[in-house]
Parts: structure tokens; sequence; C-alpha cells
């Protein structure tokens, strides 16, 4: 009689290996899980991936293990490499009873894809020989940090490193100035510039300096100063200015210069500066003009009666003072504590406005006319927004003999 040695783990494995040998009396147990980790993925460092082991049968347990020493419980799980390389993703199923699969899926990480760094050269094209010339690559960028500036001059002298670099041309000709960058994964980005080094004396051209960016309102004036500009050879200087402010008006001719736009937008004012040679440069900044703002005040019109006015007719405002509201381009005044009913109109760009209203008035022996009221003027610039113009009175009477005319000057002034 034979005999066999059976491990058994539980009372069902023990009914299940014993209707095994016996051929009867026993149920099935349960099936054997089968794992499902998934085919071979492809992935860059810090991708997430996720690892879904549903597709496995007759499981109840899930153990991922990623190949870089982690690992996770979930049927579904989520994991980023930190570094590149080739890993086996072990994924092992457990069902009711104890019984285990294991299936294993490839996963290869590579660095992350990235453009290479972009260099870039600031620094004179002219010098002397013996000079010293500065050059700056600080501007050069990337995707990632740059990690080393390498710089050569082209005249055989030794390299130099660091974001600028200082150097000193022993004799005259043409060189070329390169920049290698180096980015945090050893991706590099070239830039090259010309230099000609000429013999003492020879005219180098000015340097126009416009300044920053400036912004304004239509109608109001910007002071531009290109006083800055210089000329970076020994006796000689700055002969003449001149600035382009983009919007076809006249040019200016000094240093420092003042102008104002009627139209909103974006203007590019340029400056020319030209040395006593003949030499010159430009420099270019925006100036950006937006619509007049907004605004509300109370204003005090001073009404001055004209030499003609209608016989017996004194001009007087329903109050001293007015309320004048500008939004939107638009303009409306009233009389404090009513609604805006008495005067409307547009202002353009220049500020300017016309306002009417009509409305019926009481008469002396020539009946009762129709009276119109017209405000025109305009706004100053300034923070005071002074106001000039007109008041006119308009009578129109059924007798006509009656009707008449009178104008006044209006000055308003914010309090």
């Amino acid at each position: 009689m034979r005999r066999f040695t059976v491990p058994i783990a539980s009372a069902a494995a023990l009914l299940a290996a014993v209707a095994v040998l016996t051929g009867c009396g026993a149920e099935p147990g349960p099936e054997l899980p089968v794992a499902k980790a998934g085919g071979p993925r492809n992935v860059q460092v810090g991708e997430t991936v996720l690892f879904d082991g549903s597709a496995s049968a007759h499981a109840v347990s899930y153990h991922w293990e990623f190949g870089d020493n982690t690992s996770s419980e979930q049927m579904k799980a989520e994991h980023a490499y930190a570094a590149a390389g080739t890993y086996a993703v072990v994924l092992t199923v457990r069902n009711s009873v104890g019984g285990s699969g294991r299936d294993t899926a490839e996963v290869t990480v590579t660095e992350e894809l990235h453009a290479s760094p972009t260099a870039r050269i600031s620094g004179p094209s002219t010098g002397r020989a013996g000079e010293a010339l500065t050059f700056d690559g600080s501007g050069s960028s990337g995707a990632k940090p740059i990690a080393s500036h390498a710089w050569s001059f082209g005249d055989g002298t030794a390299p130099a490193t660091g974001p600028t670099a200082t150097h000193l041309f022993a004799a005259n000709g043409q060189y070329a100035v390169q920049l290698t960058v180096t980015d945090g994964s050893g991706l590099t980005g070239v830039a090259s510039l010309t230099v000609t080094i000429g013999e003492q004396g020879t005219n180098r051209p000015p340097v126009a300096i416009a300044g920053h960016d400036l912004s304004s309102r239509v109608g109001e004036a910007l002071s531009l100063d290109g006083s800055v500009s210089y000329d970076p050879d020994d006796g000689d200087a700055i002969a003449s200015y001149e600035w382009d402010f983009g919007d076809g008006s006249a040019p200016g001719s000094s240093a420092q210069v003042s102008h104002s736009w009627g139209t909103p937008g974006d203007y590019t004012v340029t400056l020319k500066v030209t040395d006593t040679h003949g030499a010159s440069d430009e420099a270019s900044l925006k100036a950006t003009v937006l619509p007049p703002e907004d605004f509300s005040g109370r204003w005090t019109l001073a009404p001055t009666p004209s030499t003609r006015p209608c016989p017996g007719y004194t001009l007087s405002f329903p109050a001293p003072t007015v309320d004048l509201i500008h939004s939107g381009g638009q303009l409306s005044a009233q009389d404090p504590g009513e609604s805006r009913r008495r005067l409307t109109g547009t202002v353009s760009a220049q500020r300017h406005f016309s306002m009417s209203v009509t409305f019926q008035g009481a008469a002396r022996s020539c009946g009762t006319p129709s009276v119109t009221e017209e405000l025109s003027g305009e706004f100053a610039a300034g923070s005071d927004r002074a106001l000039t113009g007109s008041y006119k009175v308009y009578h129109s009477y059924p007798d006509l003999t009656c009707n008449c005319t009178a104008t006044f000057g209006v000055t308003g002034t914010r309090p």
C-alpha cells in the first residue's frame, strides 16, 4: 500500500485533498486565482502610471511590487518612477482559501523629453584693441534651469565660464564670441556674436536709450527722456536727437520732449541719436494710450452775461452747482439732488461736449415762450478739469418780435 504525505492548510483544503485521493465524497474547492498584471509599458520619469489588476480571476486580494522597493495592496494602483530604467512589476493575487497566482509586467522608464536650452548673448559688437568688453549670457533660458555657461572668444585665448564674461582682444579684426549653455539634463544651446575690433580712433556709434514703456490717457502729455543716451568714444558726443511718436505727427528734436496722442491705442515711440561723425543708433519704447478716464464731480458754474442779452432777461441756473458724470464716453449733468435729466451729450476723445434742454417758462407781455437752453464747452486736461464754454438761451414767442437769444460765457470749477 502506498502512502502520501500532503500538507493541509485548512479543513476545506483537507476535504478537497481527500476527494482527490479517493476520487469521491467531497465537493470541489475554490478555483485557483489567475493574476493579470497587464502588458509592458513605456513611460517617462515622474509620469503617473495606472496598474489595473481587475482582469485577474477568482481573486479577493491583490499585492503589487513595482520593482523599486515600493508596493501597493490596491486592485488598481497608481505609481510614478523617480529614475530611468527597466522595472519588473509583479502582481500576486489570492483567493478565499489562500490559493495564489502571479503575473509580471515590464515597465521601461525614460528621462523626460524637453527642448534644448536657448543661448542668448548681449554685448558690444565693436571695440578697440586692449579694451575690456563685457558679454552677458544671463538671458539664456530653457525648459530646465541653465547649469553652466561656457564662453569662447575666437582669438585662441582660454575660455571663460559664468553668466557674464569680460574679455580684451589684443589685435584688430573680427572675432566670433560663442556662448554654450548646458541645462541640468546635459542638453546644450549655442549662440554667437561677431565682434569687430578696430584701431584707436575708429568711431563707434552712440547708444540710444529711450526709457521704459509708459502709459497715459488721450490728451494727456507724456514726458520722454533720452538724455541718458551716450557716445562711448572719448571726445565724441551725441549731436542730434529725433523722436518718432508713432502717430504720424512731427518728430521731436531734443533729448527731453513731451507728447500727447488723440486716439487710444499702443504706439511705438522710437528715439534716434546721431553722433558728430554721423553714426547713429535707435531705441524704442511702447506708449499705451487709454481712453479718457471715467469721472464724476460737482462744479460751480459762474455765468458771465453777454453784451446783448434778451431784454430784461437775467441768466440764473436752477442751482449754483451742477453734477457732471462721465462714464463710457457719455457725459451727463444734473442739479444736485435731482434725477439726471437736465443735460445730456457725448464726450469725444478731446472731452468736448454739447448739451441742450427745452422747457416751458413764463414771459412778461409777449406770451408764453418756448425756451431752449444749450450749454457747450470743454474740459481742460489736468486733475482740476476746469470747464470753459458758453451758455445760450433761446426765447421763441408767439409774438415773433419778442424772439431773442442771450449768450453767456461759462466757467466751471470743481470745489
